[in-house]
């Protein structure tokens, strides 16, 4: 048996449901914009790959 992956719809509401508080799009694209180059970094020096780096951000 194969696991569905949850729609984004679904993924909001059980976020919403453990008591989390949703971010705004600003909020999101402001925390993206500060972590994401360490995050590309760390995977980059991990896995070796820039472009592996690339596609999982």
């Amino acid at each position: 048996m194969t696991a569905v992956a949850p729609t984004e719809a679904a993924a909001m509401e059980y976020i919403a449901s453990d008591g989390a508080e949703a971010l705004s799009r600003e909020q999101f694209d402001d925390f993206y914009n500060r972590t994401a180059p360490a995050l590309r970094a760390y995977i980059r020096r991990v896995s070796g790959n820039a472009a592996a780096a690339d596609d999982l951000l």
